[in-house]
């Protein structure tokens, strides 16, 4: 089984953007793609690739404080590039593979 799919902090259940910062975006972004995951019977462990993707590089710290949290003791291939914008305005989007 393979999954691609990419997602910013937009919380479900309000279908806005988190507020707080790129923290709190990146903690929504990888819950949400842990319910898909999980949609697919797969799990984090799953992911063999991320790409992260950030409206500015200086935030990467922050992003990887809460990135590595979900991760624990595993670290899938990963990239993180810099660009000008990402839908609704969010600082941090983040797209996986997972093979299962």
């Amino acid at each position: 089984v393979y999954k691609r799919q990419g997602q910013i902090g937009i919380d479900p259940n309000t279908e806005k953007l988190v507020e707080g910062g790129i923290e709190e975006e990146t903690d929504q972004a990888l819950k949400n793609l842990g319910a898909i995951l999980r949609a697919a019977n797969m799990d984090y462990q799953d992911v063999v690739m991320a790409t992260v993707f950030l409206t500015n590089l200086d935030g990467y710290s922050a992003m990887n404080r809460v990135y590595t949290s979900y991760f624990d003791g595993y670290s899938p291939a990963r990239q993180a590039v810099e660009v000008g914008r990402i839908p609704a305005d969010a600082t941090v989007e983040i797209s996986v593979v997972a093979i299962k």
